[in-house]
């Protein structure tokens, strides 16, 4: 199985999940066929995050969808992609996407995942270290 199937049939199982909280690493790993370590190893190789972080932020992109159509409170949304307590799944999602679920609610702040995830914080740093050579370098 290469790697784009490999993930697609991840998330697809994730997705045939949601509704269980007590779905996580263990049980992907047996529905794939895989250990436990060789899960974390292809999905870090490919996806560049931990398994667990993968089946979180999945439930997440699920739950973005669901916020959209305005049909369903954030605390129904929350157990439907398997999260136990509204407060922690706010707290993903906004850790995830950079606003609060309620902020997406109220605000119909209906945008594309990719671009909503804030910044990484590493970023900033980088910027203004540049900022401050470049004003150094054209001052001297």
């Amino acid at each position: 199985m290469n790697a784009s199937d490999f993930i697609s049939k991840a998330r697809e199982i994730v997705l045939d999940n949601l509704l269980n909280p007590q779905f996580g690493v263990e049980m992907l790993a047996r529905e794939l066929g895989v250990s436990r370590s060789e899960l974390y190893k292809r999905v870090k190789k490919i996806e560049n995050k931990s398994a667990s972080q993968f089946i979180r932020e999945t439930r997440l992109e699920k739950a973005l969808e669901l916020l959209k159509t305005d049909s369903y409170s954030i605390g129904e949304i929350a157990y439907m992609v398997g999260f136990n307590s509204p407060t922690y799944f706010s707290t993903a999602f906004k850790d995830y996407y950079g606003y609060s679920p309620s902020g997406s609610q109220e605000n119909g702040l209906h945008s594309d995942p990719v671009l909503s995830r804030p910044v990484s914080k590493k970023i900033l740093p980088l910027v203004l270290g540049g900022a401050v050579i470049l004003l150094l370098a054209i001052s001297s």
